[in-house]
């Protein structure tokens, strides 16, 4: 039998947490509830028993909901920490970004709030390593969905949101609109003509990959602290190509909208994980560079080094942030061999990708028998050609120090 999942809701506003009570009694089978009028109250009964999840209001009288996720992710790391809010300012949504790894608006859906609870305790139990979550939690450099990226989530789920709407929104960040130009007027969406518009890319590239992009912009940015080794520029040109190779691929095995959508994300964000790693710990990365020599020799070296490999922390992070069940566990699954009967296509999509674009030169030998069989991959390999041809510009990961 699981354990009982243990979940705090604070909120200054009695009615608040009257109608949560009401809204979710039908978990009370399924967690163990308890709840808080004051962030001070919601910190004296963590320390008698710490939760799972902790779910919190931004603005309150005395300590409000930035200064509650900070002492929790200080004293805390491994609780998940989510945003309940009805504040939608810019200022107010930046400053919980840094804290939390979910942001929710009031007023929300029993079945939305429910669901973002359960996807980032999912994603927390596949990554059962209890080191892993301690590091991922209190790591403070913790890249995070920028405040574009909000307003382009919050915006699409409007039925009323339209193009210009969009557009409006993208033309204010200037990271994510030129990421987004130089996407579709690269080889990966074979426009047929120039696109020198943000409403043109808008509806060429569509609303999945726009969301992806403002979240890769904002987490790949120069901003970040990482070594002198560790190229940015080359980590962003690498995990482009592995997405396009998984876009191409799964367009090519028959996959519908949705799946050619998540195969592009799994390929575009499977790496923002290493980014956390690097930033936690720069002398760390001298190690991984080393022992970079295939995706499984970097991934152990990724477990000794950080206490995970960087696709497991990936994971993690692009569950915490909602980001769609088979996109987290094809990064997740990683790295995986072709041989493994086990791994999903999705995986092995982004495995065969990961390899070409970081080994563009390696072996890979199909499988008799398995879905990567001699004759799959001898497709994926000619799909992929003309990509591949560009790879001698891309040095991910840079070459093993010498001996």
């Amino acid at each position: 039998m699981s354990r009982v999942l243990r979940v705090m809701f604070i909120d200054d506003e009695p009615n608040i947490l009257s109608g949560l009570r009401r809204m979710l009694r039908s978990q009370r089978n399924e967690w163990d509830m308890q709840f808080a009028n004051s962030g001070a109250e919601g910190l004296a009964l963590m320390a008698e028993a710490p939760v799972d999840v902790l779910v919190c209001d931004m603005r309150m009288p005395g300590m409000d909901g930035v200064q509650v996720m900070a002492a929790v992710r200080e004293r805390y790391p491994s609780t998940a920490r989510i945003i309940l809010t009805g504040q939608t300012d810019r200022e107010s949504v930046i400053a919980a970004l840094g804290l939390t790894q979910r942001f929710l608006l009031k007023p929300c859906r029993p079945e939305d709030l429910i669901a973002a609870i359960e996807q980032v305790m999912e994603v927390r139990r596949a990554v059962t390593e209890g080191q892993i979550q301690a590091f991922l939690g209190s790591v403070h450099s913790l890249p995070r969905p920028p405040a574009v990226y909000t307003q382009i989530v919050e915006m699409a789920s409007r039925p009323d949101c339209n193009v210009q709407d969009l557009v409006e929104v993208i033309e204010h960040d200037i990271a994510t609109a030129t990421e987004v130009l130089k996407l579709v007027n690269s080889g990966v969406f074979c426009a047929p003509h120039p696109v020198d518009t943000l409403a043109g890319a808008v509806v060429l590239l569509g609303f999945d990959a726009i969301q992806a992009l403002a979240l890769a912009s904002s987490a790949l940015r120069s901003d970040v602290p990482t070594p002198e080794s560790f190229d940015l520029d080359a980590l962003a040109n690498y995990s482009m190509v592995v997405a396009a190779m998984c876009r191409k691929i799964a367009a090519a095995e028959g996959a519908d909208r949705n799946g050619v959508s998540a195969a592009f994300l799994s390929g575009l964000l499977h790496s923002v994980g290493l980014l956390v790693q690097v930033s936690a710990s720069p002398g760390g990365w001298e190690l991984v560079r080393e022992g970079s020599r295939d995706p499984w020799a970097q991934a152990e070296v990724e477990v000794g080094v950080f206490g995970c490999t960087s696709t497991q922390a990936s994971a993690y992070l692009l569950g915490l942030w909602g980001f769609a069940e088979p996109i987290v566990h094809a990064v997740l699954e990683q790295p995986v061999r072709p041989e493994d009967p086990m791994a999903t296509p999705a995986a092995h999509t982004l495995a065969y990708a990961r390899m070409r674009a970081g080994y563009p030169k390696a072996e890979i030998a199909g499988a008799p028998g398995t879905y990567l069989s001699p004759e799959r991959l001898a497709r994926w390999d000619e799909l992929c050609a003309d990509l591949r041809e560009d790879l001698d510009t891309v040095v991910w990961p840079p070459a093993p120090l010498p001996r």
